[in-house]
């Protein structure tokens, strides 16, 4: 058991422990803070989790689910509406704590009781299930089963968050009646006809991911968060007002592509019509959603965002002076509009991520992180207790309605615009996840950084002195640069995932993998491709272009001939013309660099491509890709595919759409063609794209058909055949 138990992850959380959102329940472990609330300032490792091999993590307000790797959940922290899916009479461990409020108070409900599950219990009604993701909305929560996608929700009921409209027998809390919920968890009808891949919840709505790269939509239809603009006849929730109007039917949200004929550019290829600058096409196919408490964001497979719902603060991303399609909320009783209650029904593109590819978002209550396929993460939204990593709030927009009082003054700056956060630079994120007040990333190598507020110790940095405060509160301090968070990441640790909640952070830690001094593909690339004792195969790879002498590789004949139809072909070809006596052969290789030859040679051995230097590594694939296709590699050939996928960029994007087209590398060629797309508006300059375009009127051609005919283009056709 003890050294099975080395392989399993580690789950540590620190933070304020109200309602036992840390999972400890030994106070021994913890910090009384000025305000008497028990805090770690430092990492704590979750007891309970130790042997469970947990892989994925949701948080919120003071709750958290965890997956682990056999598709168990595990809950703990709030417990109030049935939102850790327990089951209505559950007591094991779970404790009560009363609130008190000013005795002058004479209400009959001046005590507010909220029940608390102390330390991780296992969801026994997920057990049937083997899940592979989970997410906390305010007071629900939903599950994503493994294989088809199914979707289980439980919770609170309100505005049909549980993706049904049916409360016939469900129990509600306390004296409440519209406080209705299920307290375990049951299918969301509907989504089991589509294969659903990612899961997300905002404050009262929720958001998936099909297979398809569609997203379907439900729960309250507040400030357009459902992308509906049209919310007649939907039913609202104890108010005939239109922001009681919810959805509880999961509906498809559309993404309309924008196209416009009104501003000509240049002439990109002579046998084609002017394309378009303003409004150019973008990618739809979704990859991954989400949610703010009122606003949502979705990112594309080739790396574009798109933004909807509540403007305030700038947490849509657009720019300020981008008016049109906005709608006000009115307010229950209201007559007078605010600036505030604006949002933006329909998805929008965030213009300023167009330049980068996204690989990541993160939505907190009013700000957002975005993580590109460098490593850099941008963030927008309201500069609250330094959330978008920078102290310096020159310049920045201010909201008028909060910037009134000195009490809410520092609450009203924030920046409309995706901007670079400095102190992340260098770093190479993977992943980001914004709380209410405070964000964390993981780094490449495992190391987590922390940002924000630094108030209950979540930043898990220690006790803090000496920081910038906000306002007129000197408690209220925060960290406005990205510190590391110690205890962590080590020689034999590293993080794997983070998720940051209201007052509280929870990471996963996995042991690192310790390669040894060699390996089997090491033993294998060396001791044959580059010994020539045993080989019986000569290539004479012509280094003509190259401008170098003919290179000579030697290779097995056993080894070409299992891996590679190809080879086996020209190799029976070879012997028979030398003769049955022979014992090697001696081929010419041309139109292949040497180099590239020596990558495919490294794949054949061992089914894997060599380490290549990211600055080097386009140009190099685009090399194998054509040498796969030369050689009738099939599998190298996807492989390549995939990989120089990920490496488009406004620099090689035509050359790469080029190389796919003439290899007939489709799922390459349609990537490219969909990242040219999204970001026209900076490659239409680039002369090297341009030149491109100019050499190959069928590119020039069906940017101008995906941009300016009505008719169904591309992309569509595409999700169609998926």
């Amino acid at each position: 058991m003890e050294a099975h138990s080395e392989v399993l992850s580690k789950v540590f959380t620190w933070g304020s422990n109200i309602y036992g959102a840390l999972g400890i329940l030994n106070n021994d472990e913890l910090n009384e803070d000025d305000d008497g609330d028990m805090c770690a300032y430092l990492p704590q490792c979750v007891p309970e989790l130790m042997h469970q091999d947990v892989v994925q993590l949701a948080t919120t307000e003071h709750r958290n689910l965890a997956v682990t790797r056999s598709g168990n959940v595990w809950a703990w922290g709030h417990a109030p509406c049935g939102v850790l899916g327990l089951g209505r009479d559950h007591q094991r461990q779970q404790r009560r704590l009363s609130i008190q409020v000013p005795h002058d108070d004479e209400d009959e409900d001046a005590v507010m009781s909220y029940f608390f599950q102390a330390t991780p219990i296992i969801v026994e009604g997920l057990q049937g299930h083997a899940i592979a993701q989970v997410a906390c909305g305010h007071r629900h929560s939903l599950a994503l089963t493994k294989g088809h996608g199914c979707v289980l929700a439980w919770g609170s009921a309100r505005h049909g968050v549980l993706g049904h409209g049916d409360l016939t027998g469900l129990p509600h809390e306390d004296q409440d009646d519209s406080a209705v919920f299920q307290p375990t968890p049951s299918i969301v009808p509907g989504t089991d006809k589509y294969e659903v891949l990612q899961v997300a919840c905002g404050y009262s709505h929720n958001l998936v991911v099909t297979r398809t790269g569609d997203v379907l939509a439900w729960g309250s239809a507040k400030y357009g968060v459902l992308g509906l603009v049209d919310r007649a006849g939907l039913p609202s929730w104890g108010s005939s007002h239109g922001c009681d109007a919810y959805q509880p039917k999961p509906t498809v949200v559309r993404f309309v592509m924008e196209r416009s004929t009104k501003t000509p550019c240049a002439v990109v290829a002579a046998e084609t019509a002017s394309l378009c600058a303003g409004g150019a096409a973008a990618d739809s196919t979704i990859r991954q959603v989400a949610c703010g408490d009122y606003h949502n964001l979705a990112m594309t497979h080739t790396g574009a965002v798109w933004s909807w719902g509540r403007v305030h603060c700038g947490v849509l991303g657009l720019p300020l002076n981008q008016q049109d399609g906005l709608v006000h909320e009115l307010l229950p009783g209201q007559t007078t509009l605010t600036d505030d209650q604006l949002y933006r029904p329909t998805p929008t593109l965030v213009p300023a991520l167009q330049p980068h590819i996204i690989a990541q978002v993160s939505c907190g209550s009013c700000h957002n992180l975005a993580v590109t396929s460098h490593g850099d993460v941008y963030a927008w939204g309201r500069a609250y207790c330094g959330v978008l990593g920078s102290e310096d709030r020159a310049g920045l927009s201010s909201d008028e309605k909060t910037a009134s009082t000195d009490w809410t003054a520092h609450r009203s700056q924030y920046q409309p615009n995706p901007t670079l956060l400095a102190g992340l630079h260098g770093h190479h994120v993977v992943q980001a996840s914004c709380g209410e007040y405070h964000n964390l990333a993981v780094t490449q190598n495992g190391t987590v950084l922390a940002w924000g507020s630094a108030s209950y110790g979540m930043l898990g940095v220690g006790e803090v002195s000496g920081l910038p405060h906000e306002g007129i509160d000197e408690s209220d301090v925060y960290q406005p640069n990205p510190v590391i968070v110690p205890g962590l990441s080590c020689v034999k640790s590293a993080v794997v995932s983070v998720a940051s909640g209201t007052s509280h952070s929870v990471a996963v830690l996995l042991p690192r993998y310790i390669a040894p001094e060699t390996s089997f593909e090491e033993d294998i690339a060396q001791g044959m491709m580059h010994d020539p004792t045993f080989a019986d195969v000569e290539f004479v790879v012509s280094d003509a272009d190259e401008g170098g002498a003919p290179v000579s590789v030697m290779a097995h004949k056993a080894m070409l001939c299992a891996r590679s139809e190809y080879f086996r072909r020209q190799l029976t070809g070879s012997l028979r013309e030398a003769g049955a006596g022979s014992a090697s052969v001696r081929i010419e290789v041309v139109d292949i660099p040497s180099w590239a030859f020596q990558i495919v040679l490294h794949w054949i051995y061992t089914d894997k491509l060599p380490v290549i230097d990211h600055s080097t590594a386009p140009a190099k694939l685009i090399a194998v890709l054509r040498a796969s296709d030369k050689l009738q590699l099939l599998k190298l050939k996807a492989l390549v595919q995939i990989q120089l996928a990920e490496h488009l960029c406004a620099s090689n994007a035509a050359e790469v759409w080029h190389c796919a087209h003439n290899a007939n590398a489709q799922e390459l060629e349609a990537s490219a063609f969909m990242y040219i797309l999204t970001h026209f508006g900076v490659l239409r300059s680039n002369p090297a794209f341009q030149e491109v375009c100019m050499a190959n009127p069928e590119l020039a051609s069906m940017l101008l058909t995906n941009m300016t005919s009505p008719e169904e283009t591309l992309l569509q056709k595409r999700k169609k055949l998926a």
